[in-house]
Order: structure tokens, then C-alpha cells, then sequence
């Protein structure tokens, strides 16, 4: 979904995106994941990881990489 904002930020994604594909390439459906999103010349990866413990039982980190597809 893109927002009304002049370089169209998407904070999620849908099958109505037309994205190229996204999938989770890793995930125990708990604690961390790995996904991969294709929109046009960019792959999107993102990866997430919870470190357990704390009053909310955990905190999540995320790292977001962006590369060029390779043509």
C-alpha cells in the first residue's frame, strides 16, 4: 500500500501492489524472520529477530537491506 506522499512510501505490502514477489524466505513464526519483496528494479530484504525477556516479553530488531536486481 503506498501513501499520498510525493515518493509514494509503502508501509506494507498487498496482492494488489503488483509487486514482482514477496515471500518469507526464512520464519519459525515466533522469534524471527526473513522476507524478500521484488518492486521493479529493487530487491527489498528485511529480517527480524526477537531478543526474549523484559516486562513485554521481548524486543524486536529489524535490519532492511535494498539492492538493484541484477539484469
Amino acid at each position: 500500500m503506498k501513501f499520498g506522499v510525493p515518493n509514494a512510501i509503502k508501509h506494507w505490502c498487498e496482492l494488489g501492489d503488483n509487486l514482482d514477489r514477496y515471500t518469507w524466505v526464512q520464519h519459525d513464526g515466533t522469534n524471527f524472520g526473513v522476507q524478500e519483496l521484488e518492486d521493479g528494479p529493487f530487491l527489498f530484504t528485511t529480517s527480524y529477530v526477537k531478543r526474549l525477556g523484559g516486562l513485554h516479553g521481548g524486543d524486536w530488531s529489524a535490519r532492511i537491506t535494498v539492492n538493484t536486481k541484477v539484469q
